[in-house]
């Protein structure tokens, strides 16, 4: 620290802390003037006087004693949590509200200055002061409520008597007073999808909230009746019939994402139907209501798997048929089957043809029964 004064010029100027000499200086020759410097004093209170010295080392009487304390320790200052979650909504704004924190090494009635910035501008600014460590400001209604939707930062400012500031606190405020549509982000990983028959895949939709007070619902247009929609579990899914399809409406939980769907194929025809499904996703929260872009995703059926003839659920008895002999063993033929079938048909009406052997009308029997099944 520095010490100043006047002496009788020329003269060797001592300063002491007590009885211990901490600085030594020379007084102006002119004025008598002296600034003396010493790093010698450790924190806390000291009690100083100055005694100077002619040049003929005649040294006079101290001087009246001056207090001074040394205070190098830097203060802090701190930010609680605003508004109960650092979100302001529309409810809280309509009350205003308070911005408080804590200090430390800060005594009592130094100045808090708070500021609220969006961005590099100063939309408010308060100042209040330290009182046992802590401070607060009080925002009021009219303030909170002229606040945009948007991110925000407060800071807090501190100095201690001797002026040593504090690191400024800063902390993150959003304001959502439901004022501006919030759009949810609407995602797929692919437009194109293949199900197998009787069989389910996941549809790769993600549909996330812009902040957490948003409620997200996926729709999904253009299903027929033998697809459905499921969701995990916590999701509702409700649907309505459109004509020949159904609209599935998915709603997860507020402030989480829609994703997870499957969707279930419960086809059994021959064709390969082709189904586009509309996809929308919307925010339902009130004063934030939006819907995102439609997406299109296509979505095939194969066919139902069927039997051909070689897989045709029937053993038949191939049979060489000869004049009183059969030569039996288990192979599927049913062309053979078919040809002892034609040949019994033409006997049945030809009154002149020779009688057709038991073996052969046995063959022809079992062929009729399984032509007469329906197969697809």
């Amino acid at each position: 620290m520095k010490v100043d004064g006047t002496a009788e010029p020329d003269s060797t100027v001592t300063i002491y802390d007590g009885v211990t000499a901490v600085g030594t200086g020379t007084a102006n020759a002119t004025t008598g003037a002296f600034s003396i410097t010493t790093s010698a004093l450790n924190q806390g209170t000291h009690s100083l006087t100055a005694k100077a010295t002619d040049a003929a080392g005649n040294t006079g009487a101290a001087s009246n004693p001056l207090a001074v304390t040394i205070d190098t320790t830097v203060p802090s200052i701190a930010i609680n949590t605003v508004a109960g979650d650092n979100v302001l909504n529309a409810t809280e704004a309509k009350s205003g509200f308070a911005i408080s924190g804590t200090t430390t090494s800060a005594e009592n009635g130094q100045t808090v200055t708070v500021k609220i910035l969006y961005g590099s501008t100063v939309v408010d600014s308060y100042t209040t002061t330290v009182a046992s460590n802590l401070w607060s400001v009080k925002v009021t209604k009219a303030q909170a409520t002229a606040l945009v939707d948007g991110n925000y930062t407060v800071t807090a400012d501190v100095s201690d008597k001797a002026g040593n500031p504090a690191i400024e606190a800063t902390r993150a405020l959003t304001v959502d007073q439901d004022k501006v549509a919030e759009v949810p982000s609407l995602t797929i990983s692919s437009s194109a999808l293949t199900v197998t028959a009787g069989g389910s895949i996941a549809m790769g939709i993600n549909a996330a909230p812009v902040d957490s007070d948003d409620t997200i619902s996926v729709k999904l247009s253009g299903v027929p009746s033998f697809e459905t929609i499921t969701a995990p579990s916590g999701d509702v899914v409700t649907s309505k019939k459109n004509g020949s399809t159904y609209t599935y409406t998915v709603t997860a939980p507020t402030g989480q994402s829609v994703n997870g769907l499957t969707l279930n194929s419960s086809y059994t025809g021959t064709g390969h139907p082709v189904s586009q499904l509309t996809i929308t996703a919307s925010n339902s929260t009130a004063g934030e209501s939006a819907t995102s872009a439609a997406i299109t995703i296509s979505v095939t059926d194969p066919p139902a798997a069927t039997a051909t003839l070689s897989e045709a659920p029937l053993l038949m008895w191939n049979r060489s048929v000869t004049e009183g002999t059969t030569d039996e063993h288990l192979a599927p033929n049913f062309c053979h089957a078919v040809a002892v079938l034609t040949q019994f048909l033409a006997a049945e009406f030809d009154a002149g043809a020779p009688p057709i052997p038991v073996q052969a009308q046995t063959a022809a029997t079992e062929a009729l029964q399984f032509l007469s099944q329906p197969h697809h």
